[in-house]
């Protein structure tokens, strides 16, 4: 339903009842000035045609139960037009609503991604500090497949190297070992080398499709339990 403007709406009907009114009363107005030319022989000219007491009479009545229906009309249509106010208003309450979810959705949405992102971030941190937990604790246990030996360079899990724990150790003297997730939030960043006091000797990753690594230099990784 196509909302209306109330103020003009209100305003364009009671004009139209005013000129309704008005039109009826200047019409009995005429019908009674021509009683002053006499009663039964009195007539007057309406119409273009000659009209005695008697027909003025049934003219004034007809013209009662016109106004009468009229004023029944503008009672009717006063009640339409409250209707149709109330459902303008439901109307506008509806569409403000309607943009008021809309704003807050898109802000829940977004707050729902980030939680998303800070949940990966978290999972991933629990991971590792799990595995470093097991080797600390003399159970990390070394798969049977064979180690992956990866060059410096920024790698992708899932196209370079499957997803898996892993055991990485430096191929040489080692550097910076990093891992972002899909977000390309910092994972892991650590030194990884043969060089005593250097960092340490060897870390323990748990790495996931998407995550990415930036090597700066060679490194192996040995699958583990």
């Amino acid at each position: 339903m196509k909302i209306l403007d109330k103020e003009k709406l209100t305003l364009k009907f009671k004009e139209n009842k005013r000129l309704i009114i008005y039109s009826l009363i200047a019409g009995i107005v005429i019908f009674i000035a021509g009683f002053g030319f006499g009663e039964n022989s009195a007539s007057v000219k309406v119409n273009e045609q000659k009209l005695n007491y008697d027909e003025l009479s049934d003219e004034i009545t007809s013209g009662q139960i016109t106004l009468k229906k009229t004023e029944d009309k503008i009672v009717e249509l006063e009640k339409e037009l409250i209707e149709v106010t109330g459902e303008v208003t439901k109307k506008e309450t509806l569409i403000k609503e309607a943009s008021d979810y809309e704003s807050n959705r898109t802000v829940l949405q977004d707050e729902a991604n980030k939680l998303g992102e800070d949940i990966t971030s978290k999972k991933a941190e629990v991971k590792t500090l799990e595995t470093q937990l097991a080797s600390i604790s003399g159970q990390i246990k070394e798969k049977e497949a064979a180690p992956i030996d990866l060059p410096a360079g920024t790698l992708i899990v899932g196209q370079d190297i499957p997803a898996d724990r892993y055991k990485v150790t430096p191929i040489g003297r080692g550097s910076n070992f990093k891992v972002y997730d899909s977000a390309g939030n910092i994972v892991d960043n650590t030194i990884i080398s043969s060089i005593e006091g250097h960092g340490v000797t060897e870390y323990l990753v748990y790495l996931i499709d998407g995550y990415i690594l930036e090597n700066s230099s060679p490194f192996k990784f040995t699958p583990i339990e």
